[in-house]
């Protein structure tokens, strides 16, 4: 499957370059030319994997596009098959949008000298009340 690979990589990179996927991944250009992108050998396993984190992807969907795992084994939705943002968005129910907002807002808070952290308590309830 080269050529659906292949495909597939430029679809997740969203069709950059192989050196830009070499820093984006932050590895030596001449391992992601050898183990992604060389037709003449398979791709290499860990390299398809830190591909995949690199590009908040499943591994798995990366092993499998990559001919490395069966397909059968497992159930993912495909790349084509996933939904648009705002469909994902749309279906989401409003807890799970504000559990996920409260999520990213406390991986992002800074500790503040002084006084106590903001809790998430406090965060779920600004939440909830912007999405009312």
């Amino acid at each position: 499957m080269p050529g659906g690979f292949q495909d597939w990589l430029k679809q997740i990179s969203e069709g950059r370059s192989e050196l830009a996927i070499a820093q984006h991944m932050d590895v030596n250009p001449s391992k992601v030319n050898r183990h992604l992108f060389d037709t003449s050998k398979p791709p290499v396993a860990q390299t398809v994997i830190d591909f995949c984190l690199a590009f908040a992807v499943n591994p798995v969907e990366g092993l499998i596009q990559a001919g490395l795992a069966p397909a059968e084994a497992f159930r993912l939705p495909i790349v084509g098959d996933r939904p648009a943002v705002n469909d994902a968005l749309r279906s989401a129910t409003n807890g799970q949008l504000v559990e996920e907002l409260s999520r990213r807002l406390l991986e992002t808070e800074q500790p503040a000298p002084g006084p106590e952290p903001t809790s998430p308590r406090r965060h779920t309830k600004t939440a909830r009340r912007l999405l009312s």
